[in-house]
């Protein structure tokens, strides 16, 4: 099965890299994105929070018709969960995320990036993130316009109390995001 599953990967990237001349993201240049986004908490994370949203800012600067920089900052929110008849507290942060994003065929995309998640409460924990990810960008009929369709697995890896008796140790918050993004260039 992991053999299959390689040689169709290789497959699609090295017809996908055969067109290099026939796609590309936006275009070379540079562009500036916003957009809502919605989390869903997957693993003991969701144990803990229901719910996210997020309000999404993101550059990209192309450094060819393939491949591209990204940086992008978000605000979000993730609503706590009702435990013994008391809600917890939403956590509320501010990633900040650097990244490089690759178009492997008309408009759609893979990426990865890597950050960090500034707490906008007292009492939270500035924590590494790391996610990959992908999506497509679809065009406008009548102008230049995109939008920007994504879904992406992040963590944020850092430090927490997991009971009173163990001294703080490393635990990973996660969640899938979906993104829809308007893009202007």
């Amino acid at each position: 099965m992991k053999r299959t599953g390689l040689i169709i990967l290789l497959a699609w990237l090295l017809v996908g890299t055969g067109k290099t001349q026939e796609r590309g993201g936006p275009g070379l240049g540079h562009s500036i994105q916003i957009g809502p986004e919605l989390y869903f908490p997957a693993g003991n994370s969701s144990n803990v929070r229901s719910i996210g949203a997020g309000l999404s800012l993101k550059g990209e600067l192309a450094l060819s018709p393939d491949w591209a920089l990204t940086g992008q900052g978000v605000f979000t929110a993730f609503r706590g969960r009702k435990l013994f008849g008391n809600r917890q507290a939403t956590m509320i942060s501010l990633p900040l995320k650097g990244g490089v994003k690759y178009y492997s065929g008309d408009n759609f995309y893979i990426e990865g990036q890597l950050g960090a998640a500034l707490p906008v409460r007292d009492g939270g924990n500035t924590t590494l993130v790391w996610s990959p990810g992908f999506g497509s960008m679809i065009r406008s009929r009548h102008n230049r316009s995109l939008l920007d369709l994504g879904i992406r697995y992040e963590g944020w890896t850092g430090k927490a109390r997991l009971n009173s008796i163990d001294q703080s140790s490393y635990t990973t918050f996660s969640f899938v995001a979906l993104k829809a993004a308007y893009t202007l260039r």
